[in-house]
């Protein structure tokens, strides 16, 4: 008898994990594994999750709850407007509880700023839970709070890499549960360039993450200010995809310029690099974007050089260049380049010259695209989910016991 599996997605497409989760459950054995997604925004992933047999819904006021990046302030904020709200939310969706019971072998909650409902409902079922680890938020009270209610929600957790899991354990004591790598993703051979991303003969450099003060836009503003030093502005453009919203209490110029309403585009703008950037807003199909492309940037403040972007640039045959130490994905000078120590100057000038060596950067990308499809084979990684889920339900994991409301 197939496992059923009730799957939570706080995005809807409209980002990485939904994509990460799709590929997954596309891939699995449907005789095995009898998956509903329930997700908080409408897509094209609901039409794709259709064609696959798996039944889907949309619940636009899912509780969500996610701490901020920007301070203790915001995040007192937080807990004084927001959170309260989504506490009072949370009840609507009491519901879930009995379906739960009657209809599914084990829940599936797809990203941690779920922690809330999965609290909620672990008072009302005792089926058993797991949770995907996806990301390393700030070290912050909330966080932490958040990270012990999740473990006393799920029986089992499942990281993205090993840095997730050890960085889960820093914040929550320990980390029950396994890891089991994002899928690659099979590109169609119909797939098209992004059609606003000029084809000329500039290296260009995709970026897909929304801006965070983490996640290194700002580096790429230092990178092309090198650039411009140094007479080469025609050469290279970078090709940001994502929400570029700013907020006010944001150091310097970045807060000043939130402050009068402007985004990340008005802060490149000020700093007269406009020629060197293009900004596309949010993007339903990134890969597209990656296709028109040559390569992509993650060069985060929080040395993180893995992630749906990453794999996915890499099974599209594009390098990568980053920050941090850990070099499953991105190898310096292999698959793409990656930096301990973030300088400026020197990314620039390793950008130009793969922007005159298009043949190395073909290599590279070919030994990325080898090397992640060993790593990431979206078959194995369903299967690896697929045995994980079909275990915690047969061993009807579970705590604490499920209460009355």
């Amino acid at each position: 008898m197939a496992t059923r599996v009730l799957c939570f997605d706080h995005e809807g497409g409209h980002g990485g994990s939904s994509h990460s989760l799709y590929h997954v459950l596309s891939h699995q054995d449907r005789d095995q594994v009898q998956a509903k997604v329930i997700s908080r925004k409408q897509s094209d992933l609901q039409t794709k999750y259709h064609d696959l047999g798996v039944e889907t819904a949309v619940e636009p006021e899912l509780p969500l709850f996610s701490p901020s990046e920007a301070g203790w302030k915001p995040n007192l904020s937080l807990l004084k407007n927001y959170l309260p709200g989504v506490l009072r939310r949370y009840r609507k969706f009491d519901y879930l509880a009995e379906d739960i019971e009657r209809n599914f072998d084990i829940v599936h909650f797809n990203h941690a700023s779920l922690f809330v409902l999965a609290a909620r409902l672990r008072r009302l079922t005792n089926k058993p839970f797991t949770m995907h680890i996806r990301t390393r938020p700030e070290n912050s009270f909330l966080t932490r709070m958040q990270a012990r209610s999740i473990l006393k929600s799920c029986g089992k957790l499942i990281y993205i890499t090993e840095n997730e899991r050890d960085y889960f354990s820093m914040l929550a004591g320990r980390a029950p549960g396994t890891i089991i790598l994002n899928p690659s993703i099979s590109p169609p051979g119909n797939l098209s360039s992004h059609p606003d991303v000029p084809n000329d003969r500039r290296l260009k450099i995709a970026s897909l993450k929304s801006f965070s003060p983490r996640l290194g836009h700002i580096r790429l503003v230092e990178i092309a200010k090198a650039l411009a030093d140094m007479g080469e502005r025609s050469k290279v453009l970078f090709v940001m995809a994502g929400d570029m919203r700013l907020w006010s209490s944001l150091p310097g110029k970045l807060g000043e310029t939130a402050a009068r309403g402007g985004n990340f585009e008005d802060y490149v703008k000020d700093q007269g690099l406009s020629d060197l950037f293009l900004f596309l807003g949010w993007v339903p199909n990134p890969e597209r974007v990656l296709a028109a492309c040559d390569l992509l940037a993650a060069p985060g403040f929080d040395n993180n050089p893995w992630g749906r972007d990453i794999i996915e640039a890499y099974s599209l045959g594009r390098p990568v260049i980053a920050t941090g130490r850990w070099d499953k994905f991105v190898k310096d000078g292999q698959t793409g380049l990656l930096a301990e120590k973030f300088e400026a100057k020197k990314f620039a000038q390793d950008i130009l010259l793969l922007a005159d060596d298009r043949e190395k950067l073909g290599q590279m990308g070919a030994a990325g695209r080898r090397n992640i499809a060993a790593l990431c084979s979206p078959h194995d990684r369903a299967r690896d989910l697929q045995k994980l889920w079909q275990s915690v339900a047969c061993s009807a994991i579970s705590k604490p016991e499920a209460k009355a409301n």
